[in-house]
């Protein structure tokens, strides 16, 4: 059986007028070559293997192909960004590695600042490639919160205060959270996104704090155990993978605000279970979740949040106690696996 690609991320940074450099090592099992999405305005300064060897490339358009790769254990990728905006690494940012043919499974990441420049290190588990979130000085973020040990540390009083109200409901419910950074940068196709061990929030969303810490951080928080530490697969893996933390918000917002504010978040839930949207919902699986409007993802979304919300409500208790259990340690599920859970404890309606 073919061995699936592990890699450890390592990065540097050092910084001058004009640029920011940047390293990332990326240590995998052989087996497939290693392509880089480069956005406009970087460029790679230098590729090269584990042992120090110089490493060919071809850059074409956006995408950068490290000749070669294929037995690389380890590869390192030199790179330089222009001063004058932070940056944010997904997709259409300046750089994604990834393998051609297969996932790139991230065992670790590490996170660090150096220098006159910040950075942080993370992965995407669900394409399972390194990114960074990199700003040259002067350039700070305006929201900075580090979650070390289950304790918060940041300057900014607000957001201390109220991410440290979400992490205690939200560790009482599931349990001890890994070290995260809460960082506000764009990241391109959404609002908040969710790696392992780094949150990145649109700086826009800073102008709308309710929004934020309503509604946004304890979703994007609950995704540290469900879909970082706990990976779900196969048809149905959006329902624990969104649609739970999806609820678990909403019971965050009852617990914070009251009843009249959860009523508002629920409004857009259908009030009855929607049999063949639920039928839809388990039938898509990661390969089929790029096929979907962004209109049907939010409709099979509502869908599923209200699945959850009506098991909570059902019998909270027996229910809290399989999800702590299911965010207790790392592992893989698919949505069926999690559905059979919940349908043990809980007579879905």
């Amino acid at each position: 059986m073919r061995t699936r690609n592990r890699a450890l991320v390592s990065a540097s940074l050092c910084s001058d007028r004009d640029v920011l450099h940047v390293e990332t090592r990326i240590e995998r099992d052989p087996g497939d070559a290693l392509v880089v999405s480069l956005s406009s305005g970087c460029q790679v300064v230098e590729c090269r293997g584990g042992d120090g060897s110089p490493m060919l490339w071809r850059h074409e358009g956006d995408r950068l192909t490290l000749v070669g790769s294929d037995g690389a254990s380890s590869v390192h990728i030199a790179y330089a960004i222009p001063v004058g905006a932070r940056v944010g690494l997904a997709p259409e940012q300046p750089w994604l590695a990834r393998p051609a043919g297969r996932d790139c499974h991230v065992t670790r990441t590490t996170s660090r600042v150096i220098g006159e420049g910040g950075l942080l290190c993370g992965t995407d588990p669900h394409h399972g490639v390194p990114f960074v979130v990199a700003w040259p000085p002067g350039d700070e973020p305006r929201l900075r919160v580090e979650v070390r040990q289950g304790e918060v540390v940041t300057t900014d009083r607000r957001a201390g205060s109220e991410v440290t109200r979400i992490l205690r409901t939200l560790t009482g419910w599931l349990g001890p959270i890994d070290d995260v950074s809460v960082v506000d940068v764009a990241v391109p196709g959404a609002y908040a996104y969710s790696y392992p061990g780094i949150i990145a929030v649109h700086p826009g969303l800073l102008d709308f704090p309710a929004t934020l810490f309503g509604q946004f951080l304890p979703h994007e928080l609950s995704h540290q155990w469900f879909g970082n530490r706990i990976r779900f697969t196969g048809p149905g893996f959006l329902w624990p993978q969104e649609c739970l933390p999806e609820a678990l918000q909403a019971l965050y917002v009852r617990e914070r605000w009251g009843s009249a504010a959860y009523d508002v978040i629920t409004r857009s839930y259908p009030e009855r279970h929607d049999e063949r949207r639920l039928q839809q919902l388990f039938s898509v699986g990661p390969a089929e979740r790029a096929d979907l409007s962004l209109d049907r993802y939010h409709d099979l979304l509502a869908a599923g949040t209200r699945r959850w919300l009506s098991a909570f409500q059902a019998d909270s208790r027996a229910l809290h106690d399989v999800v702590r259990a299911l965010a207790a340690e790392p592992a893989e599920f698919t949505g069926a696996q999690v559905a059979a859970l919940v349908g043990e404890v809980v007579a879905l309606p």
